[in-house]
């Protein structure tokens, strides 16, 4: 098994792109809809030892943090319609059934039959040592052989607590290296285990992502773009300007006042939700809220708007990467 010790999710960008370029272990897997995958020839482990530290700043790879964040916190919501996240990624609903809802949404896995996130809080809260908080997103039911769009990538979630922190490690099945990997999944993650960290009033631990199948697409524009050999080995901002990341909880803990925060999560997803005031948490009233609106005022064809929404937003890694994003639409 190959081992990615990182950081944060820059520093393991940089080291799976320095792999997929300078390795050979490779196989050509069956194709699929016509499109040609190199798999990597173990498993690999992408170890985060700041998982905080979730932004990717990387140009060549472009990632969008508006639809990273909110799609992380739509899983948080337990939601499974695309009419919502669709709003961030014009390529998500293509994989909705035709109801409109997704098939393998991961929240709305959390969520039911049985609220897992809940129950798992409460059980560690119960017994720090324990090793069956298992979070799991994969249900041979309705999965095995299902004729569906959308299947959990990722399948089951680890967490224990050792030493005070929260440890989290994630099993994926089939991991794209360039969309998933580095991209959504560490965003996704890292909130979940924050969330579940402050839950249960612990500090936050390691993240380990298990990637079953580490593979990319020969077609994906980043790889072809490193294959032409663009830069990507880009400054690391949290390193080189001593970023502090604004936690996605900052009434006091989520544990003492969890209501408030999911009463927060609810509001930010309904249409009276205009007002940042209106929020118990900052959190919402001063990253998520501000990145929201400057999202908006890009999709009109309002740029300056946005991009001076985007520089209003009080987290410094979220406001760096929208503002570098907006900066390139630009361009």
């Amino acid at each position: 098994m190959r081992i990615i010790n990182a950081d944060n999710v820059n520093d393991a960008f940089n080291q799976a792109a320095h792999i997929i370029l300078n390795n050979d272990n490779w196989y050509e897997v069956a194709p699929r809809d016509g499109k040609v995958t190199r798999e990597f020839g173990t498993p690999v482990t992408t170890i985060y030892n700041k998982p905080w530290r979730r932004v990717l700043f990387c140009e060549v790879r472009d990632a969008n943090p508006f639809f990273h964040l909110m799609e992380a916190l739509w899983m948080l919501a337990g939601r499974d319609d695309a009419a919502w996240i669709g709003q961030f990624s014009k390529n998500i609903a293509q994989f909705a059934e035709d109801d409109g809802h997704f098939h393998g949404a991961y929240g709305r896995r959390w969520a039911e039959p049985i609220d897992q996130l809940r129950t798992i809080g409460n059980h560690l809260r119960k017994s720090y040592d324990s090793r069956r908080a298992v979070l799991t997103m994969w249900n041979p039911l309705s999965d095995l052989n299902a004729n569906k769009r959308d299947i959990p990538c990722n399948t089951h979630v680890y967490f224990k607590v050792r030493a005070g922190r929260l440890h989290m490690t994630v099993c994926c099945r089939s991991n794209d290296i360039i969309w998933g990997c580095y991209g959504a999944n560490v965003v996704h993650f890292s909130v979940l285990q924050e969330y579940m960290a402050a839950l249960i009033n612990c500090k936050i631990g390691k993240y380990y992502h298990i990637s079953d199948s580490w593979h990319y697409y020969m077609d994906n524009p980043t790889y072809k773009k490193l294959a032409m050999g663009a830069a990507y080995g880009e400054q690391d901002y949290y390193a080189g300007h001593g970023y502090v990341p604004t936690r996605i909880a900052s009434v006091a803990v989520i544990n003492e006042h969890v209501d408030l925060w999911e009463e927060d999560l609810r509001r930010f997803f309904t249409d009276d939700w205009d007002d940042p005031t209106m929020y118990n948490d900052q959190f919402f009233a001063r990253t998520a809220y501000p990145m929201r609106d400057a999202w908006r005022c890009y999709k009109r064809g309002d740029l300056t708007t946005a991009l001076h929404l985007a520089a209003n937003i009080s987290s410094p890694d979220w406001g760096l990467a929208c503002t570098q994003w907006l900066q390139r639409r630009k361009k």
